[in-house]
């Protein structure tokens, strides 16, 4: 079963391994991080990640300012182009999303822009390092996700915009896409366990059966999908499960449900959370 990356704990590991290098104790390749050339130590600046290297830092895949603005833009337009194809757009509604739009991705870069010149200017060090961790790390993760989805500024011009005929439309075209997908995950969660807990067809069908009418899909898929999926298994009860998989494979299944018990706190901190109508 895939276990949750601490981020924090892994960005600290990487921040005292650089110490270490630093001050001679290790050997390293380049890691993209820092420069290990034959350097004094105080021309390396004691910074943990060069202000060069920050873009890299924030928008991972993307790189920098121009990449990260290039899927901001890309995925704006996929959004727009669903809701052409479901319920049709006029010109002034297009006009009034790519404006909503463009102002989620303004509002972005500003903060990123805010953030950047507070590290450069704090040059925090390994102890301070904590602290700008938590104006990074929401970064990190909007860059990951998206500025689109619920609660943004995009999705409420989105549902004034639209005429109650639209909203309708694209509503049941979006229960219907959430449903499929969501299937989709539990079967392959159900899959993945078929690995571990040999399971018949009968058996396989009436676990993703279960999973569908005792639990509610995300209100985003994303990244913590399977994180998502475990934490729902892990709210079916046990003996729903005995009945569908009895004896040891039993065992094995309802232990398997469990793991993703201790998920929930951090769904909640990523915004994550079973879709309920006050989500449209």
């Amino acid at each position: 079963m895939p276990i949750i990356p601490h981020r924090r704990q892994h960005i600290a590991a990487a921040a005292a391994l650089v110490v270490l290098v630093a001050s001679g104790g290790v050997r390293a390749e380049d890691d993209g991080w820092l420069e290990f050339e034959e350097k004094p130590q105080q021309q390396q600046d004691q910074w943990l990640v060069q202000p060069e290297h920050f873009d890299q830092w924030v928008f991972q895949n993307a790189r920098d300012v121009p990449g990260q603005r290039a899927a901001f833009e890309n995925k704006l337009e996929v959004n727009i182009e669903m809701l052409r194809q479901t319920c049709g757009l006029t010109d002034e509604q297009e006009r009034k999303l790519r404006l909503a739009g463009e102002l989620e991705m303004r509002r972005f870069f500003l903060r990123y822009q805010k953030v950047k010149d507070h590290y450069i200017q704090s040059k925090p060090n390994q102890n301070e390092f904590n602290e700008i961790w938590q104006l990074i790390e929401p970064l990190q993760q909007q860059a990951q996700a998206g500025l689109f989805g619920a609660g943004s500024t995009y999705k409420h011009v989105a549902r004034n915009a639209l005429k109650e005929n639209q909203l309708k439309a694209h509503r049941e075209v979006e229960r219907q896409r959430r449903e499929f997908r969501y299937r989709a995950l539990v079967e392959m969660y159900v899959m993945m366990l078929d690995e571990h807990a040999t399971l018949t067809a009968p058996q396989r069908d009436g676990l993703v059966d279960l999973l569908l009418t005792s639990t509610a899909p995300p209100n985003e898929f994303g990244q913590y999908d399977q994180t998502y999926i475990m934490y729902q298994a892990s709210t079916v009860g046990p003996e729903q499960i005995r009945e569908l998989v009895d004896g040891p494979i039993g065992e094995i299944v309802v232990g398997a449900f469990r793991m993703g018990r201790g998920y929930e706190r951090h769904l909640e901190s990523q915004g994550i959370h079973p879709f309920s109508e006050d989500d449209e």
